[in-house]
């Protein structure tokens, strides 16, 4: 069995890049040193990240920062995990569940999730801890997995069509990847010819997010995750070199981690102060965006935020702070995500948020572009780069058009 060539784009999510070292990771330790390109990130988490990278463009020419938006953006028009309604008595009952201790909020979250997000039906974002009552007021993407996301399929036919390359997507977790690639090289081995076509294979590993969040980042488990994930590519590195007539070896990660150091309860700031009947909000882990109609009533918020939580967030209001939002990639004018958005600074959580009510995440990310942790960085294999025009690898944004001029010069 030959192969052609073959483009390998690893996304390994939440790899801050100091832990790649000759010691945990020799593999990509070995791959760094041959390149690396830090690249200016957008704030917040992997859904906007891999929609502007996968596309080529900001959030806020896309729509998709958040795996949710303001329904209004949609017309009214919801998807059918919206379309659940409760009747008030058991609307009242949950209400009560919601704000009351612990054991209780665990009923409220599984009423919830269960059957307005379809826990075993839908990759979709679990909202189990938004309020009964901002629940018609948010429409939330019905896909959340980067194979699930229309620029992704948009790109997989953009390759095809262009080029007459195969791409195929291998995740999320290192077990999926690993028997995904059996199961094609069995496929094509049992073929017997050699592949003419390009092969380009998009790797997505989220074995290390999910880890950091739940346990923390640096703890023993993480490391045995990524030392896991360190020798399962140089695995794959060495089997494509062998079958193929040529391997391109990108490696991708869209931001860091970091352990949380505080936890920040901001609804429980907009009740003892009475802001709660004078606006709706969405409390994300790391941002919190809010509505507000009245001009007074949002300088009252914005300076009670900033008098209670300085130190610890950055506010920026939509129009005084548009051209920071622009350069960001995240301006919307028409209120999609809020009058105000509050972001956490680094290793600082909002808890309970409309995730969860019930367990904070230990690991966390989701900061804004200037924070260390929020990096994003690719390594790759290649020895010289004369045949990439890599000087405009930049932005996250830019990772599309630089996995397509790959197969171009090939």
């Amino acid at each position: 069995m030959r192969l052609n060539n073959v483009y390998i784009f690893v996304y390994i999510d939440a790899l801050p890049s100091k832990y790649i070292n000759s010691r945990d990771t020799p593999f990509l330790a070995s791959l760094m040193r041959q390149g690396v390109f830090v690249l200016e990130n957008i704030p917040g988490y992997s859904f906007g990240i891999q929609s502007t990278m996968l596309s080529g463009k900001l959030p806020q020419e896309t729509k998709h920062w958040m795996p949710y938006i303001y329904i209004s953006e949609f017309h009214g028009q919801s998807d059918d995990h919206h379309s659940v309604y409760y009747n008030f008595y058991l609307q009242g009952i949950l209400h009560k569940l919601r704000y009351s201790p612990k054991p209780m909020r665990y009923m409220y979250q599984f009423s919830l999730c269960n059957p307005v997000f379809g826990i075993f039906k839908k990759n979709v974002a679990k909202l189990c801890g938004i309020p009964l009552e901002y629940l018609d007021k948010f429409y939330v993407y019905p896909y959340y997995y980067m194979n699930e996301n229309p620029f992704f399929l948009k790109l997989k036919n953009n390759f095809k069509e262009k080029y007459c390359a195969e791409v195929y997507y291998f995740g999320h977790s290192l077990r999926n990847v690993q028997n995904g690639l059996i199961k094609l090289l069995k496929d094509i081995y049992s073929n017997g010819a050699e592949v003419s076509q390009d092969l380009v294979f998009f790797v997505y590993i989220d074995d290390l997010d999910g880890t950091g969040h739940k346990l923390g980042v640096g703890t023993k488990q993480w490391f045995e995750k990524l030392r896991m994930i360190d020798i399962s590519l140089s695995y794959l590195y060495r089997l494509f070199h062998r079958l193929a007539r040529s391997v391109r070896f990108i490696v991708f990660s869209d931001h860091g981690v970091c352990n949380a150091d505080e936890y920040i309860d901001i609804e429980g700031l907009f009740q003892k102060y009475g802001l709660k009947n004078s606006m709706f909000y969405f409390v994300d882990a790391t941002l919190t965006f809010i509505w507000v109609d009245n001009h007074r009533c949002k300088e009252l918020i914005f300076k009670i935020i900033n008098k209670k939580l300085r130190g610890r967030v950055r506010i920026l209001d939509i129009e005084a702070d548009k051209d920071v939002l622009q350069r960001c990639g995240v301006y919307f004018e028409n209120r999609a995500y809020g009058d105000l958005v509050v972001q956490t600074n680094p290793c600082k959580e909002f808890f309970p948020n409309f995730y969860s009510i019930t367990t904070p995440f230990k690991g966390l990310h989701g900061f804004w572009p200037d924070e260390v942790v929020q990096q994003a960085y690719i390594i790759t294999s290649c020895n010289n780069h004369d045949d990439f025009d890599v000087f405009k690898l930049r932005h996250i944004k830019d990772i599309r058009n630089f996995l397509l001029s790959l197969i171009n010069s090939s």
